[in-house]
Formats: C-alpha cells, sequence, structure tokens
C-alpha cells in the first residue's frame, strides 16, 4: 500500500484501540469523541481488509491479524518517535573525532589541558590537529577538513564562519636574564636598536601594532616558532617580540624577561571558529565549552 495515501496518525489510533480494547475508552483516550473512534476503526478495517476487533460483552476482542500487525505497528511508532526525540549526548560514552587547527595558542596553552580532561571525562574523543600555514584561509578549512580552529582575530573569514572569544592576548619583548637590557626600561629607541628574532607567525599581528608602521628591527634570525625564538634568545643577545600569554606559560623555569613594548599598543584577541552547519552539534559545542571553563 502506498504510503502517501495512509494517514499515520490512524496506527496510533490502532495501538490505543489494542491497549484499551474499548472504543469508549479509545476515545477518551485520544481525546475524540466515540462516533469519530468508530469512524476511525472502519477506516483500519478498510486498510487492513480485516475486523480488527471484535465486538464482546466486556470490550473488543483483537482477531489474530490485529495481534501480528500489533507488532510491527508498535516497532513503527517506537522508531517515528525516536527521529523526533531530542538526541541525548553523553560525553562519557560518545566516540567523536575532532580535526583541530590549534595555533600556537591552542598547541601550547589548550591542548594538554584538554588532552587531561577528555581523558577522565570524555574517553572516547579522538583529537587531531592539522599544522596549516600561517596564511591559513579559515573559510575553505573549516568548510571541509577542520572541526574547530583557535587563531588570532586578524584572519579574515566569511559569514558562513562563527566565532567564539577565548582571551585578549597583545605583544611583549622577551630577553635572557643575563641581558643588557634586562634591568633597563625599554624604549622604543633600545628597541629598535637592539637586534631580534622574528617570528614568522606573529608577524601580521604585530603589525597591527606598531605606533609607527616604517619602524624597522634590526632583524638576525627568522624562525617558524615561538619555542625556537625562546631557544635562540636564551643563548644570545637577541629579542624576540612574543605574545605575552605565551612568553608567561614557557617562562616557568625564570629564564626570561619578559617587558610590555615602549609604544601604545593595541592588543588583539585570540578566538575559536566554527562552519554554521555545526551550530547544533552538541559535542564540538560541549568540547568549546570546556576549552573555555577548563583550559585557560
Amino acid at each position: 500500500m502506498d504510503l502517501k495515501k495512509v494517514n499515520l496518525n490512524l496506527l496510533v489510533y490502532f495501538d490505543t484501540l489494542l491497549s484499551e480494547c474499548s472504543v469508549s475508552k479509545a476515545a477518551d483516550k485520544s481525546h475524540l469523541s466515540q462516533a469519530a473512534m468508530s469512524k476511525i476503526l472502519k477506516q483500519l478495517r478498510y486498510i487492513f481488509d480485516d475486523p480488527l476487533f471484535i465486538r464482546e460483552a466486556h470490550g473488543l476482542r483483537p482477531t489474530p491479524k490485529a495481534l501480528v500487525v500489533s507488532h510491527k505497528i508498535k516497532n513503527f511508532l517506537n522508531t517515528a518517535n525516536q527521529v523526533f526525540e531530542k538526541d541525548e549526548f553523553d560525553p562519557r560514552n560518545e566516540t567523536v573525532r575532532f580535526n583541530l587547527v590549534l595555533g600556537s595558542h591552542g598547541e601550547l596553552l589548550i591542548l594538554s589541558k584538554l588532552s587531561a580532561y577528555l581523558a577522565q571525562h570524555a574517553p572516547n574523543f579522538i583529537l587531531k590537529t592539522i599544522w596549516v600555514s600561517e596564511n591559513l584561509n579559515l573559510d575553505e578549512l573549516l568548510a571541509t577538513t577542520v572541526d574547530l580552529a583557535i587563531s588570532a582575530d586578524f584572519l579574515p573569514y566569511g559569514t558562513a564562519i562563527n566565532k567564539e572569544f577565548l582571551l585578549e592576548e597583545e605583544m611583549a619583548c622577551a630577553m635572557r636574564k643575563s641581558h643588557p637590557l634586562a634591568n633597563k626600561k625599554l624604549t622604543q629607541k633600545l628597541l629598535m636598536t637592539a637586534d631580534h628574532v622574528e617570528i614568522q607567525f606573529i608577524e601580521k599581528a604585530l603589525h597591527e601594532q606598531w605606533a609607527n608602521p616604517d619602524l624597522k628591527r634590526n632583524i638576525k634570525v627568522t624562525v617558524s616558532n615561538l619555542i625556537s625564538a625562546l631557544e635562540v634568545i636564551r643563548d644570545t643577545d637577541y629579542l624576540a617580540i612574543v605574545p605575552r600569554h605565551l612568553a608567561i606559560f614557557l617562562n616557568e623555569k625564570q629564564y626570561f624577561e619578559i617587558k610590555p613594548l615602549p609604544f601604545q599598543k593595541k592588543s588583539f584577541t585570540v578566538n575559536m571558529f566554527y562552519h554554521k552547519r555545526f551550530d547544533n552539534y552538541k559535542p564540538l559545542l560541549w568540547l568549546m565549552k570546556i576549552i573555555k571553563e577548563h583550559c585557560l
């Protein structure tokens, strides 16, 4: 029979008739008149080509066919109910894989804390971090291979991308403890005449902060990441301009002096970015909540 021609509500009423074995009781339970329920029973008999229920002194007795189809109807209704039920999300029992672009803030400040939390509370969550160049295209990545990106806010992105604030960041100047400038107030002149290590991934943010864009540092070494820069300045009298939160985090052993930059500077934000297709995806929303509440 073509389902398009069948009112599926009739199956609900069939189930009610089967449980009540009474037209009047089934009508009351369904908030219908007895006449309406009698009409429904007539329609059911036509669809199944069977009496379905036989009238007896104390109610209705289901026919053998009614008993046979009742199991199929119950299974059908249960499945239909599951379609419309809200998905229950339990991170302890979910198996979920995420592809992440974390950037330096995510890799250094967040990943270890996040991994420890997931090991306790979501043991079947699997994270894969993906390396991309500093010129990453957020729209393309988040629309295809990446579920969540953590990045500074100077990257362009389109209207299909959502942004969730994580922290406010600013640049600072790092040097080794024995540096000649370590015990001096850092002036713009001292900063610009000193030798520097340049970190590629922060240059875009740094250029946003210069009070005078024509200022040029004396670059001696260019590296691709913050850890390499700190290794260089630990053994030289070079300076490195670095994100302050990251420098403080990596200065646990107090090898370095961290000084504010000697000119007016703008802070920038570090954010989580994700595609709008995940607006209602509970595992990712839960993961972002955990990052904000437990990993900063």
